[in-house]
């Protein structure tokens, strides 16, 4: 497609793409497909054939494991625009291993990978910023998968809660609420569990005061105490790519 000025300025906000070239930025845009996504609304499937990459540019979604016969769904990352994903099962050329639903109103830029890769190569500054994103994306599958099959499910709430907060979170007196429709049973499956454990699990907390109600929606007095209430390091499970990464030079 021909790329218009503000398909060109949305692809510059992405941090991956900001200070490529503009004749890179063009080529990406040249056999990309500009998608929007209704809340709810699958952007990946598991199962299908991988082969595209994707820069979320506006929005949110989140990436979990669908259930099977031998396991239960469970959420891996939470992603906020800006944000890419689909590369790891796209290199591999395998089928994707997760599904990615819009939790918002969200906005795609997919690019067939054969073509965002030979794009990339001319670009020297979006191959540092899309290692960069690659290996932070690894630290945290990393952490999850760890607080998946290791750590009690208390851990497992609190950093799904915590994630949703940093997403979601909107300042009330005294804490924050999180903005978002989360229910007992909408959390036991995101972590993989069942209604009784999770009525368990946020009775606790509850008692704690660490997470209240606020009408329909969950409220968290304190991030910190929050967290503090984890056995081990709670996993970071939300995601968006750096502005700015550390190790970049200037």
């Amino acid at each position: 497609m021909t790329p218009t000025s503000e398909l060109i300025g949305a692809v510059r906000r992405h941090p991956i793409w900001r200070h490529a070239s503009d004749e890179g930025v063009r080529s990406l845009l040249s056999k990309a497909r500009d998608e929007q996504y209704r809340p709810g609304q699958l952007v990946l499937k598991a199962g299908d054939e991988a082969r595209a990459l994707h820069l979320l540019v506006e929005g949110a979604a989140r990436v979990y494991y669908p259930a099977t016969d031998a396991s239960r769904e469970v959420t891996v990352k939470l992603f906020w625009a800006p944000a890419a994903f689909g590369d790891a099962e796209s290199i591999l050329r395998v089928r994707w291993a997760e599904c990615v639903q819009a939790l918002t109103p969200a906005r795609v830029i997919i690019v067939e990978a054969p073509h965002y890769f030979a794009v990339m190569q001319a670009e020297p500054t979006v191959c540092f910023r899309q290692y960069w994103d690659v290996a932070r994306r690894f630290g945290i599958a990393i952490q999850s998968e760890k607080s998946a099959n290791v750590d009690e499910l208390r851990d497992r709430v609190v950093a799904l809660l915590l994630a949703y907060a940093n997403h979601f979170g909107r300042p009330m007196e005294g804490g924050v609420v999180i903005d978002h429709a989360l229910t007992q049973d909408s959390l036991a499956t995101e972590v993989g569990s069942n209604r009784r454990s999770m009525v368990r699990v946020l009775g606790d907390l509850y008692e704690r005061g660490v997470v209240k109600r606020a009408g329909r929606r969950f409220f968290v007095p304190s991030l910190e105490a929050l967290l503090e209430v984890s056995t081990g390091p709670a996993p970071e499970l939300s995601f968006r790519s750096d502005d700015a990464p550390w190790a970049e030079r200037a």
